[in-house]
């Protein structure tokens, strides 16, 4: 028997709407700033929801009641994960059990490039982006996004190497975290998830010089477009210096004839 379907009816919908409308009247209370409260309500249906969904109704249930339920409830959402749809059972349970919850506001960083690695996230609810910094620039350059379902920061954990991109949230995000000792847990347990990781980890890496490759040579591309433009106008642009340096031409003189003494 599935309870969230007994939920959906319109009993969920009115327990949300009751909680925003008291955190709306605490926040007009105290006359909060209204930048502080379109943050607040960026992130406060996500947080809410998530809260709904995990139903309050299980604590009233014997604690090992509540284990089994959440544990199940989180392997749910990790089966949506592509990184770990393969893994087996019982090592979805033993990732579920570690995992770390966390919810982000939009244009937060989750990690960042040249940053050690300490911990990898899945992604459950909401998009990020991946932005990398060439050289010495601070300019970050957008790689690409990530739905819901991605997994990021694998590749730190399983090389030992410092982060090779940041990645920042677009909208307010639900995560899970596992922490670098856990996942070396998970690792040791489970040999063939282990060697999956890896290579994942190899292709990640793999497609990220790929896209790296890419831009590099449209940056190329374009410097060569541009030198043939200019290439193309010089002999245009060398004949107008020219003429501006050229003296200018004597005005003709016409010939008066001198006025009649008076």
């Amino acid at each position: 028997v599935h309870l969230l379907p007994a939920l959906s009816g319109g009993v969920m919908e009115a327990k949300l709407e009751e909680k925003r409308n008291r955190l709306a009247a605490v926040m007009k209370y105290y006359e909060v700033p209204w930048d502080i409260q379109k943050q607040v309500f960026t992130i406060y249906p996500r947080v809410l929801e998530q809260t709904m969904m995990d139903l309050q109704e299980v604590n009233e249930l014997p604690t090992y009641l509540q284990d089994l339920i959440m544990g199940h409830m989180k392997v749910w959402l990790l089966r949506k994960v592509p990184l770990c749809a393969k893994a087996t059972v019982e090592c979805q349970m033993d990732i579920a059990d570690r995992m770390i919850t966390e919810y982000l506001g939009p244009s937060q960083y989750v990690m960042r490039q040249g940053e050690v690695g300490t911990c990898m996230f899945f992604l459950v609810r909401g998009m990020v982006e991946v932005l990398i910094r060439k050289g010495d620039s601070q300019h970050e350059e957008l790689m690409c996004t990530l739905p819901e379902g991605s997994a990021f920061g694998e590749v730190a954990l399983v090389k030992e190497v410092p982060r090779t991109a940041s990645v920042r949230t677009v909208m307010a995000c639900t995560l899970f975290r596992l922490e670098k000792d856990q996942f070396q847990q998970v690792i040791e347990g489970h040999p063939d998830f282990h060697q999956f990781i890896q290579q994942h980890s190899t292709n990640s890496q793999q497609k990220a010089k790929a896209k790296e490759k890419e831009v590099q040579k449209e940056v190329v591309q374009k410097f060569k477009a541009t030198r043939l433009i200019w290439r193309s106008l010089w002999p245009s642009a060398k004949v107008v210096a020219q003429a501006a340096k050229a003296p200018a031409a004597p005005t003709e003189q016409r010939y008066q004839e001198p006025a009649a003494p008076s």
